[in-house]
């Protein structure tokens, strides 16, 4: 009996020590994540950075909130037409200002109109440009709502641009803060654009996809952080892109644009029209510290690899690499 109980107390001498042992290792992981936190896989995914807006100072917010007429005092109309390709003329009075929103409507016109360009159009929808030009050190913003249509025709965008490739320019200038093609409801775009040596226009072209089952159906805020070395887009807050090639110089000159468009495609004939594009507010911010970088999470992609004259749709990531 005696040599039993040795044995027994023998076992549960040894059985505590390696239960001691584990429960230390265990203490010693939970004082370096610290109490509660479960570690993460080394493969799994980080969250995004978040916009702080500690860096930034408001220097431009229209909410909407007047009527039309107050539409004039910062925002102009381009023109009547954006070239051949598409679909609309754009005209003022498809611009209207209900419940704090700016609301851009397309719909067909009565009769076909003739633009400058010489282009007959049979459609018609609305464009505001900022009236003062914009440059870098700046973030910009738009909270709105797409259009319900799902149709590859439906175009809307907020985006900067400044001239073309022609020698008459000091070079192509485009930032898309996103595009929305209708007939991908769950997926959108961004795009930086530049010139080559030969004067033909390139882009680095990136298509994103939510989660959500449809995102049409409520309002996001869309951004891009115009930095010296590097453009950070951001839906609702959240980093998805980061782009270091071919950034427009901080002091060049931009429009800053919504807009929504016809693309000339045949499914032009499958949308109910009127569709809606609609605008809460647009506000840009001003970098308090120039020298800030901001710091980003998502990969820096190389538009060099991507750069091509037929537009290519790539996944952008959100790890840090």
């Amino acid at each position: 009996m005696k040599k039993i109980n040795i044995q027994i107390f023998v076992l549960f001498l040894w059985s505590t020590m390696l239960f001691g042992q584990s429960l230390m290792h265990s203490s010693t992981e939970t004082m370096k994540n610290g109490p509660g936190i479960i570690e993460v896989s080394k493969n799994s995914s980080k969250l995004p950075c978040v916009i702080n807006y500690n860096d930034w100072n408001l220097s431009f917010l229209d909410d909407f909130n007047g009527s039309v007429k107050d539409l004039s005092e910062n925002w102009y109309l381009f023109g009547d037409n954006h070239g051949p390709d598409e679909l609309q003329i754009y005209k003022w009075d498809q611009l209207s200002v209900s419940g704090g929103n700016l609301v851009i409507t397309a719909q067909p016109l009565p009769e076909p109109v003739t633009g400058s360009n010489g282009v007959i159009y049979n459609y018609t929808s609305g464009w505001i440009h900022y009236k003062n030009m914009v440059k870098g050190n700046a973030l910009f913003e738009i909270r709105c709502k797409m259009p319900e249509g799902r149709e590859q025709s439906l175009w809307p965008a907020f985006w900067m641009w400044n001239g073309d490739c022609s020698q008459q320019t000091d070079g192509y200038r485009e930032i898309d803060i996103f595009e929305y093609w209708g007939n991908n409801f769950k997926c959108g775009t961004n795009n930086v654009f530049w010139c080559d040596g030969s004067r033909n226009r390139q882009s680095c072209f990136t298509e994103y996809c939510e989660k959500q089952p449809d995102f049409f159906n409520d309002f996001h805020i869309f951004s891009v952080a115009w930095l010296k070395d590097k453009l950070v887009f951001y839906i609702d807050g959240k980093e998805i892109r980061t782009v270091k090639d071919h950034v427009p110089l901080e002091s060049a000159e931009m429009y800053l644009i919504a807009n929504l468009a016809l693309a000339n495609s045949p499914s032009i004939s499958d949308v109910k029209f009127p569709q809606y594009f609609t605008i809460d507010w647009i506000k840009i911010y001003n970098l308090k510290d120039k020298g800030n970088t901001l710091e980003t999470c998502t990969r820096s992609e190389n538009c060099e690899k991507t750069s091509t004259n037929e537009l290519k749709l790539l996944k952008a990531s959100t790890t840090k690499q």
